[in-house]
């Protein structure tokens, strides 16, 4: 694949088609593949925000099995050349996952978890729904700042903000988005603690060492594309 390298793949973001999944996106979750020519591959799709098969180039190349390719962007990526990947990005996240730890600090021995859901937001969403009202959108939070997508009466988008305020959680930080939708007309919300929200444009990735600085995060809870930003800032 001559026009990727592993330095311009281990820094995307990619969402990989797994098998397996139930409807709520829980089960075996293995990589669906294919193959080409008699070789075996996983194929991936760029920067889709969703929940649970997204990841970065470089978890990828760690979790694709042996002796199978990768296509990107239609393109096929040899197995021989993914086993030099697999061996480089290892390095890589555990060189980092190490720097992050001793910069940002691992999950102290008294920790506290992220409180339950709030029943005020659950409630909010449960009339809304009930009442017929046409709502779907996203919440995006960095900093102090949020971004609505969609649409979203107000009143949501402020209980929304205040469920963020409420769910910081020491060494854990705050949450990064909330999706909002009638679900199966009761009312739903998911709260994303891990992925790397869909901005446009993306923020800078000095803005990703501020945010942990406002809501402290510890190692074991700065997902692989945040310690990405976090090198990229010279923040390793």
């Amino acid at each position: 694949m001559d026009h990727e390298t592993y330095d311009m793949v281990a820094a995307r973001t990619f969402t990989v088609p797994l098998t397996g999944l139930n409807d709520y996106g829980s089960g075996p979750r293995t990589f669906a593949t294919r193959t080409r020519g008699g070789a075996v591959f996983v194929r991936t799709e760029i920067n889709r925000e969703n929940f649970g098969e997204r990841m970065t180039g470089r978890e990828l190349c760690t979790l694709v099995p042996a002796d199978h390719g990768l296509v990107i962007d239609g393109a096929l990526v040899d197995a021989a050349v993914v086993t030099i990947w697999r061996e480089r990005a290892t390095v890589d996240i555990a060189t980092d996952r190490a720097a992050a730890a001793a910069r940002y600090g691992t999950v102290p021995d008294r920790y506290v978890p992220v409180p339950p859901a709030s029943t005020d937001l659950a409630s909010l969403l449960y009339s809304l729904a009930k009442e017929g009202v046409e709502f779907a959108g996203v919440v995006r939070f960095l900093g102090d700042e949020h971004r609505v997508s969609g649409d979203l009466p107000p009143e949501l988008v402020d209980a929304a903000v205040a469920e963020r305020a409420r769910l910081i959680a020491p060494a854990v930080g705050a949450p990064l988005s909330i999706h909002l939708s009638p679900g199966n007309g009761t009312g739903d919300s998911s709260t994303n603690f891990d992925h790397e929200p869909a901005w446009d444009p993306a923020p800078a990735p000095e803005q990703w060492v501020e945010e942990l600085e406002r809501h402290p995060r510890t190692e074991p809870f700065i997902a692989d594309w945040w310690l990405l930003r976090l090198r990229q800032a010279g923040a390793l």
